[in-house]
């Protein structure tokens, strides 16, 4: 089940990208799911040995297979399968505050 943005198939989002908005349709019943997502979170790791300021990095998110956070909906993908369901990227978003 892929991500599609304006009827194309997303692969990867773009350079700029920081989250996105999306809508999820059950097809079997019709009903709609809207969230964001985003797509980097940042990470820490503790400091080296002599250090004191803690490491940070950037991880890539799980978007590619994500289908949302309400359980109502997870137990529907769980019951119907990924196939009885649409995901679409309604916008891309620039900030955090943006999604």
């Amino acid at each position: 089940m892929e991500w599609t943005y304006k009827g194309k198939q997303v692969d990867s989002l773009p350079e700029d990208c920081v989250g996105f908005v999306y809508l999820i349709t059950n097809t079997t019943n019709g009903k709609k799911y809207i969230g964001k997502k985003l797509a980097q979170f940042k990470k820490t790791r503790p400091p080296l040995k002599g250090r004191k300021n803690k490491r940070r990095y950037k991880v890539e998110s799980d978007w590619q297979t994500y289908f949302g956070s309400n359980d109502e909906l997870n137990a529907d993908v769980e019951q119907l399968g990924t196939d009885k369901f649409t995901r679409e990227i309604l916008y891309y978003c620039n900030s955090k505050s943006e999604c």
